[in-house]
Order: structure tokens, then C-alpha cells, then sequence
């Protein structure tokens, strides 16, 4: 296949296509022109059934190298480079999760998929960023990442899987800055989501409409490493 990217058209990597955040971005990005490279892992996921030239799903599991091995090949037969790289795919532990009935194994498993996850899936595609013009890594965390603010006395292995995952926004902005990259943690905001609850005040789409507006600028100085839906900074 032909890898037609004009310069014109800049092109993004999403993981956790799915459903929620992940869906609302493909919708988002679609229809401000990116060409959308959207990562599922549900067979009958609904980027299967969207009709877009700038759209190629991707199978591809966070937790699993050779799918992600795979995904990159998929993509690298279209594009020859990337502006940017979502890594959204996540879990949730059960926030209810107290200290005397805790599953070890579940928390193994959330933070397999939110926290190392994003890091297998920046490596395997760092060459094609190399080639965009952006740059840019979008890590989706939480404000129950943020050890500053935390208050909860439970939810341990989804807190503690965003703060890995903001510790490694932080290295990975620490080693690939100099390169041309920025890397960025953020917090979408709660949403009505599988992840969230019908209470939550963000549909999805109103949180990848925000979050949009905020990691395409163009100058990466002008996003704090960690921050919200609304551009505010959050500690780390």
C-alpha cells in the first residue's frame, strides 16, 4: 500500500478506541482533518463500522508486544511518520477497592494496562514520531494520579497506576525534550463513560473536544506536563 500522508495531513495513534474518551477522539480528530490510526481491541468495536478515508483501525492490545508490533507494521505501511501518539487505553481496578479486600491480581493487571502499557506502545512507535512534526506524546491520566492532591483511602491500584503513569510523562519528557518531543499527562475530567458513572458531568465528546484544542498547539511550552480538560496545571 502506498503511504500517502501530505503535509497537510497529520496523522495520531489512539489507543483504547473502544468506547468513551478513546471513541470521542477518533470522532474528534476525524473531523478536524488528522488522518486517525484507532486502536481496538473488541472485534465488533465501533471504529470497525465507521466509514472515513482518514480512519484505519488497528488491532492492538496494550498489554500484548507482538500486537503491538503488529499495529506499528499496520500503520507503517500507511504513514512514514506521526504528529502524535494517545495512549488512552485503561482499566479500572474497582474504586472501592479497601485495603482488607484487595485483589493483588487485579492490581497487577491495571497496572500492566494503564501504566506499562503506554510505555510499550511510546516505544514501538517512537521511530514514526521521530518523522512528525508535533512530536507529542499524550499520556490520559487522572487527578487520582496526583499525589499532592490525594485524599482517598482506597481505589489503590487505579491511583497508583496514574501515578506511575505520570512519573513516566515525566522521563520520557525528560529524555525525548531534547530531541524535539514533549510528553504530557492528562486528566479528562469525569466522564459518563464505562469508566465513569451516569452522574459524572463530561460526556465524552465534550472532553476530547476540550482536551483537542489543547495538545495540537503548536507550542509545547505552552502546555504544563500534567494538566486538565481546561487547560489548568495539576500537581504532580
Amino acid at each position: 500500500m502506498s503511504k500517502e500522508n501530505p503535509e497537510s495531513k497529520r496523522s495520531v495513534v489512539i489507543t483504547g478506541t473502544d468506547s468513551g474518551l478513546g471513541l470521542a477522539f477518533v470522532d474528534t480528530f476525524l473531523a478536524e482533518g488528522w488522518s486517525v490510526f484507532a486502536g481496538y481491541i473488541v472485534s465488533d468495536s465501533p471504529v470497525n463500522q465507521m466509514k472515513s478515508p482518514d480512519l484505519t483501525p488497528v488491532l492492538l492490545d496494550v498489554t500484548d508486544m507482538p500486537s503491538i508490533e503488529a499495529a506499528r507494521v499496520q500503520v507503517a505501511s500507511h504513514t512514514d511518520r506521526l504528529d502524535m501518539v494517545i495512549n488512552d487505553a485503561g482499566i479500572d481496578s474497582g474504586k472501592s477497592d479497601s485495603l482488607e479486600e484487595l485483589d493483588f491480581d487485579t492490581i497487577h493487571e491495571v497496572l500492566d494496562v494503564n501504566a506499562v502499557g503506554p510505555l510499550r506502545v511510546t516505544r514501538e512507535f517512537l521511530d514514526l514520531l521521530k518523522g512528525g512534526t508535533l512530536k507529542r506524546i499524550i499520556n490520559v491520566s487522572s487527578e487520582a494520579g496526583s499525589i499532592t492532591e490525594c485524599k482517598r483511602t482506597s481505589w489503590f491500584g487505579y491511583n497508583m497506576s496514574k501515578a506511575a503513569l505520570n512519573m513516566q510523562t515525566k522521563i520520557l519528557h525528560n529524555y525525548l525534550c531534547p530531541m524535539g518531543f514533549s510528553v504530557h499527562s492528562v486528566h479528562p475530567g469525569g466522564m459518563r463513560s464505562n469508566m465513569g458513572s451516569p452522574e459524572m458531568g463530561f460526556a465524552p465528546e465534550d472532553s476530547a473536544r476540550l482536551l483537542f484544542d489543547l495538545i495540537t498547539v503548536e507550542d509545547a511550552a505552552a502546555l504544563p506536563r500534567f494538566f486538565q480538560f481546561d487547560g489548568n496545571e495539576l500537581p504532580w
